[in-house]
């Protein structure tokens, strides 16, 4: 955690406190920087990412030069005999073979292999390609090759998600003079007898927004789209979606004058280029958390529960601790493999003037801060 470390050796250790009111209160949730090492290849942003059982792919990315990375490292997570997480980092052959390499793209995995399409080159060029990614198995090596391309336009920024077994991409933005915001939705059947290299099929209902830059996080047998930009700018409606439809939630800003829930909202939850997922919050219950991108906030989604077509609790967003602005970080999860069973949420690298190597895990419940604590 070179750059890291430095910056927090000159920084003291602050209290992290959220008005409310004519009071204050301490945010809960710790930022911990992983003992185990930092991310093991260079610095980076904007890379491609899947998870694949106890192994996370980080392919590509940008550190800053014209020409964007095609290298690919691999975390192996184990649990020990007491139950302890680790991890550790090896690299793979080129990702993505010469020439195609690419920052800004989306990746995935179903039926235990990984996919990674669309993004840019750094230049002018803007991809629609996508491979599939087979893991050494069975005495035979790892292999990539090229599958049916996302149809329409070629896209970077876009976003993709997995619900319920099947993988999905939307979203995103075309490059040039004209650069288009995107609104379409794809859904991808993995290569069969009958579609060797895939298949995409456009979905008609597709969010209310044109968008780049969003994140999703899945609870349940929902996807939740939330953040990212369009034409008009920051992007405030929040939407869920169960393979069938789109369903409205609360914007991500303060915007309801009769209600006391969004008060410290503000436009503090706008952003880009952020980090999202979901983990178990206090008790049994998941929740979503969205941090970093183009603001430093971290918050906390509690889902909606529903008496008929009532709302009842949730749908609500509350404020954790702060991680840092950094934009195109990478979250890895890791179901069931943190020390209490929990997901273990990787998080790591990203740019903000500097390229970044860090690795760092959130805890969400931990009110006890350690020398690891971040500036708000």
């Amino acid at each position: 955690m070179k750059r890291v470390k430095q910056l927090l050796s000159s920084l003291a250790v602050l209290a992290f406190v959220a008005c409310s009111g004519d009071s204050e209160e301490e945010l809960i949730g710790n930022w911990v920087g992983t003992e185990t090492g930092d991310f093991g290849g260079v610095a980076r942003a904007y890379a491609a990412t899947f998870v694949i059982d106890n192994k996370g792919y980080v392919c590509g990315g940008d550190n800053g030069y014209k020409v964007p990375r095609r290298d690919m490292w691999v975390v192996t997570v184990t649990k020990d005999s007491y139950g302890v997480s680790a991890w550790s980092w090896t690299n793979t052959k080129d990702s993505l073979g010469l020439g195609k390499g690419r920052q800004r793209a989306v990746g995935f995995s179903v039926n235990g292999k990984g996919y990674v399409g669309t993004g840019w080159d750094g230049d002018e060029g803007v991809m629609k390609d996508f491979w599939e990614y087979d893991p050494a198995k069975s005495g035979q090596p790892d292999a990539w090759r090229e599958i049916a391309p996302l149809p329409g336009v070629a896209r970077y920024d876009a976003t993709a998600f997995v619900l319920k077994g099947e993988a999905y991409v939307t979203g995103g933005y075309t490059k040039g003079a004209d650069k288009e915001y995107l609104q379409d939705l794809w859904k991808f059947t993995p290569p069969s007898v009958a579609h060797p290299d895939g298949e995409w099929t456009e979905i008609s209902v597709t969010p209310s927004k044109k968008r780049g830059l969003a994140v999703t996080f899945v609870i349940g047998d929902w996807v939740y789209l939330c953040t990212g930009k369009n034409a008009s700018g920051y992007v405030s409606e929040f939407q869920r979606f169960n393979g069938t439809r789109w369903e409205n939630l609360r914007p991500i800003k303060s915007f309801d004058e009769d209600n006391d829930y969004d008060d410290e909202y503000g436009q503090k939850l706008l952003r880009t280029n952020a980090i999202g997922f979901a983990m178990k919050g206090s008790g049994t219950t998941e929740k979503g958390y969205i941090t970093a991108g183009s603001t430093n906030t971290t918050w906390e989604y509690e889902p909606p529960v529903y008496e008929g077509n009532r709302l009842v609790s949730g749908d609500i967003w509350i404020q954790r601790t702060s991680f840092f602005t950094r934009h195109g970080a990478f979250a890895l999860s890791f179901p069931g493999y943190s020390d209490n069973n929990d997901n273990l949420v990787l998080i790591g690298t990203g740019q903000s003037g500097n390229y970044y190597e860090d690795l760092w895990v959130f805890r969400p419940e931990d009110e006890n801060k350690t020398n690891d604590d971040l500036v708000n």
